[in-house]
């Protein structure tokens, strides 16, 4: 049974219990087993790998230097919009387990729409011409909108 998992960004433990709306937060310091560790400290060779930055890899291997947790998110985020970095996340929508630690998640490290560049695409009244939006308030709203449903027949 799903009950919890560990952040290795923010070295937490997060406790989901099925009556609560939200993951209870605890330090992973301490009580973390040794795997988690050892996870997080692969993390810390990667990005640094990714970014080419001998130096900082140095001092994280030799224990002179720890990033912070906000030095650590802004590295992830840098791995994300550079292709080079996938986070990974656990939780159950049906129980609600993880859902807001999934949307902190996308605000953090995911891009919004300002890191893009504007985009082409064909207006569909007007059969030929090209159009472009950025993503600014005073732009046309340009959406693509789906849903998704289940369909009896096919299961």
């Amino acid at each position: 049974r799903f009950c919890g998992a560990y952040d290795l960004v923010r070295l937490r433990r997060l406790d989901f219990r099925a009556d609560a709306d939200h993951a209870a937060e605890a330090p992973a310091d301490g009580m973390c087993p040794k795997d988690m560790r050892e996870h997080r400290e692969r993390l810390l060779e990667t990005l640094m790998d990714q970014e080419e930055d001998d130096d900082a890899l140095e001092a994280i291997v030799g224990g002179t230097w720890a990033p912070s947790e906000h030095e650590l998110a802004e590295r992830v985020r840098k791995g994300v919009l550079s292709g080079a970095f996938v986070p990974v996340l656990c939780g159950s929508a049906k129980r609600n387990l993880g859902v807001r630690e999934l949307l902190d998640a996308i605000l953090d490290y995911l891009p919004s729409p300002l890191d893009r560049a504007a985009v082409s695409g064909s207006n569909p009244r007007t059969v030929g011409e090209s159009v472009s939006r950025a993503p600014w308030k005073k732009e046309p709203l340009a959406a693509l909108v789906f849903k998704v449903a289940p369909v009896p027949e096919v299961g």
